[in-house]
């Protein structure tokens, strides 16, 4: 599955979709940043989907 964009997060089909995509490894979600786990505040007013380290 490659999606740009999922809008609504109770909708069956996309779940199973998304579901899917991750149980045979293909789902990716792209990461704007990443930051150390005791910087999750500044995590916080990042844009994009952020990783927190630990």
């Amino acid at each position: 599955m490659k999606a740009n964009r999922a809008c609504h997060r109770t909708d069956a089909g996309t779940l199973a979709s998304v579901a899917d995509a991750a149980s045979r490894g293909v789902l990716t979600i792209p990461v704007a940043e990443t930051f150390p786990l005791d910087q999750n505040a500044v995590a916080a007013d990042a844009d994009g989907k952020v990783v927190l380290k630990h």
